[in-house]
């Protein structure tokens, strides 16, 4: 980065703002889920596949541009991706027939991966990457507990078209932000890092690690909903306990914001690993109301903080941008993966398979970012 490329505060605010457009449909995954499952008849198992392939249009689209994001101009690519997504969501909520709604899903992960690869690519170009980055986790997740509150809220009314609504009305809203943001190209050679055939040391570890966290995460969330009803709770309470656990997100990020690099990576990766391996199991294996209300809870704030350190710990590795753009194709392929893996076990007479599933593959995914920090210069490490 050059100092003609830094963003300026209204940049900054801007991209802090449109960034949680980028992550929609994993934020309204579960509630996509149970419409498509119950409302539109395909079952659970059709349901978790088709928000499988939403979300990998979304990584396959984030990891065809990651290999030339330095060169593109990231506003253009952002509100390109803004209006090809409020067209399938305006779409989604119009048609009545599964064979049109589908396609159009898929239209929303393309465009929603467009306003992704650009969003993760620009906190380079802060002059504080760190506390960038910890922001947008805030902002990720105050748009998590406004979009779960509004989707329950809608459903009652609205009917099965609640999520698409949900989605329609945020994209509309908050996507007019996307006018402010920087172009972000790179202004020297220099700053287009390592080239296209060449890796820096260390960053494939830690694409595997953040890609590994969000396929448990997803796997979580896909059927929480289901989850949650199998353990006793009736749809109110289960709906006012998404809710506020959804409102706790935010504590994640504050909590990454105020620590920045003051614990190195190592520690606050291990705590953020350590929790989610909690939540599986107490959610999925133990089948107890109380169990399932204390995983949840902390659940949602584990997100933040853990991708908080995954996207710092790939901008510390390559500070070109191409890292934490291919950060969000690897979030979006493990969010795709995690619907999918959880769609076939979810057949099955217990539902503790998912939540072993899931701490399996955060134990793999915190070895790979502990091996991949070691690669960062010695004083940023722990």
């Amino acid at each position: 980065m050059t100092a003609s490329t830094a963003l300026s505060p209204a940049q900054n605010v801007a991209l802090i703002v449109v960034s949680p457009l980028a992550w929609l449909t994993i934020t309204l995954l579960p509630y996509e889920v149970t419409a498509l499952a119950v409302d539109y008849r395909m079952g659970p198992s059709a349901a978790g596949w088709i928000a499988a392939c939403e979300l990998l249009a979304l990584a396959l689209t984030v990891v065809s541009i990651s290999p030339r994001i330095v060169a593109l101009d990231k506003r253009r690519l952002t509100l390109a991706g803004i209006a090809l997504a409020l067209l399938a969501s305006a779409g989604s909520i119009v048609v009545a027939d599964t064979s049109w709604l589908i396609p159009l899903r898929l239209f929303f992960g393309i465009g929603s991966g467009l306003i992704a690869a650009a969003t993760n690519a620009l906190p380079v170009f802060a002059r504080h990457p760190e506390r960038t980055i910890a922001w947008m986790q805030i902002m990720i997740a105050i748009n998590f507990g406004v979009s779960i509150y509004g989707a329950g809220t809608l459903a009652a009314p609205v009917g099965r078209e609640a999520t698409f609504l949900v989605e329609l009305l945020l994209l509309a809203t908050v996507g007019g932000a996307g006018f402010l943001l920087s172009p972000g190209v790179a202004a020297s050679a220099g700053a287009a890092g390592a080239g296209p055939s060449r890796l820096p040391r260390g960053l494939l570890r830690a694409l595997g690690a953040l890609a590994l966290m969000y396929l448990s995460q997803a796997a979580v969330w896909a059927y929480a909903e289901q989850a949650g009803t199998g353990v006793g709770f009736g749809a109110v309470d289960l709906a006012l306990l998404l809710t506020i656990a959804a409102f706790t997100t935010p504590l994640g990020g504050f909590a990454a914001a105020a620590m920045r690099d003051r614990f190195g990576h190592a520690l606050p990766l291990a705590i953020g690993f350590g929790v989610q391996m909690f939540v599986a199991f107490t959610v999925y294996c133990l089948r107890s109301v109380e169990a399932y209300a204390a995983g949840i809870m902390v659940f949602n704030m584990t997100t933040p903080f853990t991708t908080s350190y995954l996207m710092s710990l790939l901008a510390g590795l390559d500070e070109s941008g191409r890292g934490t753009s291919l950060g969000g194709s690897a979030i979006n392929f493990g969010a795709a993966a995690g619907p999918a893996l959880a769609a076939l076990l979810v057949v099955m007479p217990s539902r503790a398979p998912i939540g072993l599933l899931s701490i399996a593959v955060l134990s793999i995914g915190l070895a790979l970012a502990l091996s991949a920090r070691r690669e960062l210069p010695v004083p940023a490490r722990a």
